[in-house]
């Protein structure tokens, strides 16, 4: 028997009278795109108690008391993965795989995993976040959870966190939309001067050329935990059609060899406002590998400290 869980309750499929339930299933979840979750709970018999369940018995419903939750960690957001969080109840879960399909990201997969959640215990489960699709208005309302528990398939709407992921759309796609009015690159010519605590790593940012109908105002390149971005002058102001390019000094933002345990050493983003609109946006400008290595000489240098 498989079962579907929504806001309204559960859907038994097998009454799907004479229609598949592959088909009948389909009908009841192609309202909106989903994120799906595909687990499996599962107990052992030997921990079953006369007259009772023990903890590894099945649940008495589908779904049991396990929750799911979606976020992002820092090191999460460089290396784009989306975080699916199961916290088990009174029964062990076993995850036999995870995809995201909220219908607002593209490049996904199903991602398998062989992985038992011991009750009263949570895992991280990492998928890819993939490309967003900008077309696609996410809302928190569209993001669904489906489980495949003892059998049984069980979907729940809007898991905690599903705002999470329709925040992470809406910034992507707006430093997209930037980036597409306002191309930004580093200038392939890197150079340094001085040496020891004096040395000094200068850098260029190309910024345009502008499209035709923008005007913006560029006011901020905000540095990372180990890094200092030092713009040469800012604001920028950028008409239809501009290119201007702004010369960036790198200091070191902190002399601790610790500082490297975080994954955004290089995350330094241009915070522009396109005339018309109402906010700022962040918009990344990584520095290529070889940069990257450039930069972390530097600061071992300018630290006076070996990594």
């Amino acid at each position: 028997m498989a079962i579907v869980a929504t806001a309204r309750g559960f859907w038994d499929l097998s009454h799907a009278d004479g229609e598949g339930q592959e088909s009948y299933l389909g009908r009841v979840l192609a309202r909106r795109p989903r994120a799906w979750i595909l687990l499996g709970v599962v107990a052992a018999a030997s921990a079953c108690v006369p007259g009772g369940r023990g903890h590894d018995a099945p649940p008495p419903d589908p779904l049991g008391e396990a929750t799911v939750s979606l976020m992002q960690y820092t090191h999460d957001q460089v290396n784009r993965m989306l975080v699916v969080k199961i916290e088990s109840g009174d029964h062990v879960v076993r995850v036999q795989g995870v995809e995201v399909v909220s219908g607002a990201f593209t490049g996904t997969g199903l991602e398998e995993y062989d992985a038992t959640v011991p009750a009263h215990r949570t895992l991280d489960l990492r998928v890819p976040l993939g490309d967003p699709v900008c077309e696609h208005d996410l809302s928190p309302r569209d993001v669904s959870v489906e489980f495949r528990v003892a059998g049984h398939q069980v979907v729940v709407e809007q898991p905690v966190g599903a705002d999470t992921l329709a925040a992470i759309h809406r910034q992507e796609c707006a430093a997209h939309r930037v980036a597409e009015k306002i191309p930004l690159a580093w200038e392939s010519r890197w150079r340094s001067t001085g040496g020891g605590r004096d040395l000094v790593v200068l850098a260029s940012l190309r910024v345009g050329p502008v499209s035709a109908d923008t005007t913006a105002r560029l006011t901020a390149l905000d540095g990372s935990v180990i890094f200092v971005a030092d713009p040469a002058r800012l604001p920028l102001l950028l008409a239809p059609g501009d290119t201007q390019v702004l010369d960036v000094r790198f200091r070191p933002n902190r002399c601790d060899a610790h500082v490297w345990e975080t994954s955004r050493g290089f995350q330094f983003a241009v915070r522009i406002r396109i005339d018309g609109t109402a906010d700022d946006v962040l918009v990344p400008v990584v520095p290529p590998r070889a940069k990257q290595q450039l930069l972390s000489r530097a600061w071992q240098e300018q630290c006076g400290i070996t990594r």
